[in-house]
């Protein structure tokens, strides 16, 4: 059903006649903005310091549409299990008046968000014109102080904050599929700011509204076994292991119906790839998510309550620890049991590794452009077998290493770049100059953990000679004394020690090598000073010698 101004009332009263029958309620957004310029996910980042961007987001922006679905469970006695779904797609708009009283309240919009919203067909201007006013309780209770002496608020005023007190008020278990529409919803309902440096009250507010908050985001890592995160395919998946089960005996059936308008708005197969990102038909993939992946591990989809998935990191918000002890992060994986490794991808060949890597059956998060969190559930001499069986499987990976050690390259690589320059050499895990270790073929099996390197295609076939990049061996050697005595001071390393390594080389390399140099130094009109320093060098030798 969809919800706007001039047919609330009716939303309404529909949504209020089946919550007292709904078993949990799923949730989705449409926002005007998901990201802070300049700030960007990283694993560096502390539990506390995602809970404050998340609150400052959420903040930032605003609703474009709330999706809700009620689900209700009927139990058949036999092995199939019943669900019921009831989808409402509601477009929201702050509430815009004069009589605010200072509290007109703005916005920003991200410009890739919107464009995003118009590909997916929102329409603005139902949005402006006819979306659902609404206001937060801070608000409200502002406002009833102000209206007590004109007989009380207004209903338009408050909107969709009425449906959201009476769906705080069943305590229905939330299920989401991204932390992100939790917490606009707190900043759209219950107020503004959100304390982002407190954890327990953050807790405590979201314990106010839901008993507990379940994220397929998180249960996609908890589970394992799944290879992709997005909501359609991650609910294709589920679907998919679920039939797979459900026909060996092993969980039971289950049977989808929709009621009345959902069914006409979301039951064509037809429609369904048009209608993806309505966050009406969004909240409906949530809940049928949530329902496959209950029947078929209802003990960690229960353990997996109140932890938030987080973006681009190992830790997941714990809501459960953050009203007991005021801490809210959590490592998601028991490091006892499991190996973290990253891959370092090479620029040119490394987009397909990622996915190579998924279809191995190994969990995998981007980190950045050039490296990927690769989980390994295994550890000791097993994860080694299994971590040089991956990279002799996966094409694209320049170097593997341990995420302990990956971490510390790039602390070191900060403060390099920061001011304070010790050189970070090879630990940032980047290739430098074009080299490349050798692979190892046998990784040491009593390697600790959190150091494990297995370097890439350490089990592959030898590639052909065409495939084999040329590695110039000059970079692996020390620099030693040019023959002709220190170069001008602004002369490079590397340039210094190439011009070195050439009078190493034989005779023929020697001619070729200095004949192309000078080229390039008459091509390029070089600083005068790199000319003599070449002019010094080359004093006396013959540029051509026979063999």
């Amino acid at each position: 059903m969809e919800g706007r101004v001039s047919n609330f009332k009716k939303v309404l009263a529909d949504f209020e006649s089946r919550l007292p029958g709904a078993d949990f309620v799923a949730i989705d957004t449409e926002l005007t903005g998901v990201d802070l310029e300049g700030e960007i996910d990283s694993f560096d980042d502390s539990a506390l310091s995602r809970l404050d961007r998340h609150c400052r987001i959420a903040e930032r922006y605003t609703l474009i549409q709330l999706g809700l679905t009620l689900v209700s469970q009927e139990r058949n006695g036999g092995r199939e299990d019943v669900l019921s779904f009831a989808s409402y797609n509601l477009f929201a708009f702050p509430y815009a008046g004069n009589d605010l009283i200072g509290r007109d309240q703005g916005f920003f919009c991200q410009a890739s968000a919107l464009q995003f919203n118009a590909r997916n067909n929102v329409d603005f201007n139902t949005w402006i014109r006819d979306g659902i006013p609404y206001m937060s309780r801070e608000d409200e209770r502002r406002y009833k102080k102000y209206y007590a002496s004109i007989g009380g608020i207004a209903d338009e005023k408050v909107g969709l904050l009425r449906l959201w007190k009476a769906l705080c008020a069943r305590q229905l278990p939330f299920v989401v599929h991204c932390p992100l529409d939790l917490f606009f919803l707190l900043a759209a309902f219950e107020r503004r700011p959100l304390p982002r440096n407190d954890p327990r009250a953050m807790a405590q507010i979201i314990r106010h509204c839901t008993p507990k908050v379940v994220d397929t985001a998180h249960l996609h890592g908890a589970l394992g076994g799944f290879k992709r995160l997005g909501l359609t395919m991650f609910a294709k998946d589920a679907k998919a292991r679920h039939r797979e089960l459900a026909g060996n005996g092993t969980v039971p059936h289950l049977k989808f119906r929709l009621v009345s308008e959902t069914a006409s708005r979301y039951g064509s197969q037809a429609d369904r790839n048009e209608l993806a990102h309505e966050a009406g038909f969004d909240s409906l993939m949530t809940a049928q998510l949530f329902a496959y992946l209950r029947a078929i591990s209802p003990t960690q989809v229960r353990e997996g309550a109140n932890r938030l998935f987080l973006y681009k990191s190992i830790e997941y918000l714990d809501l459960d620890r953050a009203a007991l002890e005021g801490e809210v992060g959590a490592c998601m994986f028991d490091l006892s049991r499991v190996t973290l490794l990253v891959a370092a991808l090479d620029t040119v060949d490394g987009n397909d590794a990622p996915r190579l890597i998924t279809n191995a059956g190994y969990l995998c998060k981007s980190i950045d452009a050039q490296h990927v969190l690769v989980v390994m559930r295994a550890s000791g001499g097993a994860a080694v077998r299994k971590a040089a069986e991956l990279a002799g499987k996966v094409h694209g990976v320049v170097s593997w290493m341990g995420f302990d050690e990956w971490r510390q390259g790039e602390a070191a690589k900060a403060k390099y770049h920061n001011g304070d320059r010790p050189d970070p050499g090879r630990s940032t895990g980047r290739p430098r100059n074009g080299d490349v270790d050798p692979p190892e073929l046998e990784p040491p099996a009593a390697e600790p953990l959190t150091e494990l390197s297995v370097e890439a295609s350490a089990s592959a076939p030898s590639p052909s000679p065409k495939e084999t990049p040329q590695m110039d061996p000059i970079d692996r050697q020390a620099p030693t004394e040019l023959p002709t005595g220190d170069p001008d001071p602004g002369l490079g390393e590397g340039l210094r020690r190439s011009v070195a390594g050439i009078f190493r080389q034989k005779p023929k390399l020697l001619a070729g090598a200095g004949l192309l140099l000078l080229w390039m130094l008459a091509r390029a009109e070089v600083d005068s000073a790199i000319s003599r320093l070449f002019r010094k060098l080359f004093r006396g030798r013959p540029l051509l010698r026979s063999a």
